[in-house]
């Protein structure tokens, strides 16, 4: 249901260029989402000509970042880009770069677009940019509205980025079960992957023959003050 993650480092590296960005030290986790989502952004930076101060996979485990955060002060890149989850350090490494007094930029995917990750990295995550698909739940229209109001009213809480895709996913398998009603797996697969125009919450969308669907849309958000400022979110795609 998330559009692709090489949009989203495409996407990212796209708004790095308009955000004024001319150089980059690019890190990820070394696990296949982030390095992944980091070698399309590093592949996008070269074509948008930014100089590449960096590029290596942290220790996911490390305690500390001092020694990491004090290489890249000293390379001065506009731009620190990091591709992996909140769960491998994502906060303590954005931390540790502050504490190494870099003071450029940091973009991250939506792995680490969670509450979590801001209270990881407190203060040293004011004015990340953070890039995921689709729109936040505030900016939503139509169904993806309701789902939303919907969702506030019985959690009292905001809905974190995926919570919608595990709603939509589990609307397009359950539409899939009701067209083939039968105990078929191999037939209610072939109903998933043949699901078209399929009016969602996030939209109208189909799957492709490799099970992503067709939605291209992506937005980025800044950290402002403990929160996700999806106020003045930026369509990216």
């Amino acid at each position: 249901m998330v559009p692709a993650d090489d949009l989203q480092g495409a996407a990212a590296a796209n708004w790095a260029k308009t955000l004024g960005v001319k150089s980059v030290y690019i890190l990820h986790d070394t696990e296949t989402y982030g390095k992944g989502i980091a070698d399309v952004f590093r592949a996008v930076s070269k074509t948008n000509g930014f100089e590449e101060k960096g590029y290596e996979g942290i220790d996911k485990k490390a305690q500390d970042y001092k020694a990491l955060g004090s290489k890249i002060k000293d390379a001065n890149p506009d731009l620190v880009y990091f591709g992996g989850i909140t769960q491998n350090n994502g906060g303590l490494l954005l931390k540790d770069l502050r504490a190494a007094g870099y003071t450029g930029k940091f973009m991250g995917p939506d792995g680490i677009y969670e509450q979590a990750f801001l209270d990881a990295a407190g203060d040293a995550a004011e004015g990340a940019y953070f890039t995921f698909g689709g729109i936040p739940g505030p900016k939503m229209t139509g169904k993806g509205k309701e789902w939303y109001d919907a969702y506030k009213a019985k959690f009292n809480t905001e809905p974190e980025v995926y919570a919608v895709y595990g709603y939509e996913a589990t609307n397009v398998a359950l539409n899939a079960i009701n067209k083939v009603c039968k105990k078929d797996r191999a037939a209610i697969l072939d109903a998933v992957f043949a699901t078209k125009d399929f009016d969602g919450v996030t939209g109208k969308f189909s799957i492709d023959a490799n099970g992503d669907t067709d939605s291209l849309t992506m937005s980025g958000v800044q950290a402002k003050g403990g929160k996700f400022d999806t106020a003045n979110t930026t369509v990216l795609k």
